[in-house]
């Protein structure tokens, strides 16, 4: 297993956030949820420690996924952290500016967990 301990979900859908949660703690993960890209920002720019990895949804109301991933640039501390990004959404577009402002993977909804955190697990 890679060095990743903490996870870090955002995710507007309560369904899903109890799922990601719920399947990140069973696997000896400590997980943080906020609800949108601005929740998350806020406890970035404020936390002693940071996560070891971003779960981020594309689609969330105020900050959506490609804002927080643009707005994430501002600070270099947070540059490192590896992010997946959970989307409903097949764009091409989305996907490509999404690797663009630096995401490391993304991830199509409907998914399967076990393959998520293989995913996260396999990351370097």
């Amino acid at each position: 297993m890679s060095d990743i301990r903490t996870v870090l979900i955002v995710e507007d859908d309560d369904d899903l956030q109890q799922l990601l949660q719920f399947t990140f703690e069973s696997n000896g993960f400590d997980v943080v949820v906020r609800n949108d890209g601005a929740e998350a920002l806020e406890y970035l720019e404020t936390a002693d420690s940071l996560p070891d990895v971003i779960i981020l949804d594309l689609l969330m109301p105020d900050v959506g996924g490609l804002d927080f991933l643009r707005r994430r640039s501002d600070f270099d501390r947070l540059a490192p952290i590896p992010t997946v990004m959970l989307s409903g959404v097949d764009d091409e577009e989305r996907l490509a500016e999404a690797y663009e402002l630096g995401v490391d993977d993304y991830v199509t909804k409907p998914f399967s967990p076990s393959e998520l955190i293989t995913r996260v697990t396999h990351m370097d």
